[in-house]
């Protein structure tokens, strides 16, 4: 028997559990899927009051409803819908830039940041992130469409 598929890679380091700070789980569109998988790890139980998880998608029904991510989402870790504009829209990455530029200046810097979903927006996500001192150790990504080639992706300034 043979099997193939996407595994992914995300996992949570031995020593996050005492690093200080919040772990950031930011989700775009299908993303959602990886994202609870993850905060629902056994791994993950001790970091759920740290935890922020964002769901960034194009219009209330795509994909996986609001309804359906918050009843998975364990009760510690906080749960937001992010609304964004469609795939391939243009204002769709300036949205996410603004939005980790304001969490970046309330939340402060983050111990860990999770980026699942649209490769677009992790590559922008993670030259922001990076731009803004966090080290790219702290920086796991999992692409689920949308793959994207650092080389020719730029982030484009927020408004």
């Amino acid at each position: 028997i043979r099997f193939s598929g996407p595994w992914g890679k995300l996992h949570v380091p031995e020593q996050l559990a005492r690093r200080a700070g919040p772990v950031w789980v930011i989700a775009s569109d299908s993303g959602a899927s990886a994202a609870l998988g993850l905060v629902r790890s056994q791994a993950f139980a001790a970091l759920g009051e740290r935890t922020a998880l964002w769901h960034f998608r194009a219009g209330r029904d795509a994909f996986l409803s609001d309804a359906f991510v918050r009843e998975r989402v364990p009760h510690a870790i906080r749960f937001e819908h992010a609304p964004i504009a469609a795939v391939h829209a243009p204002l769709r990455a300036a949205e996410l830039g603004h939005f980790l530029k304001q969490r970046l200046h309330s939340e402060g810097r983050p111990a860990q940041v999770y980026l699942c979903g649209d490769g677009a927006l992790a590559r922008l996500a993670v030259e922001q992130l990076l731009a803004a001192g966090i080290p790219e150790s702290d920086i796991q990504s999992e692409s689920f469409f949308n793959h994207t080639d650092k080389k020719t992706t730029r982030l484009q300034p927020s408004p």
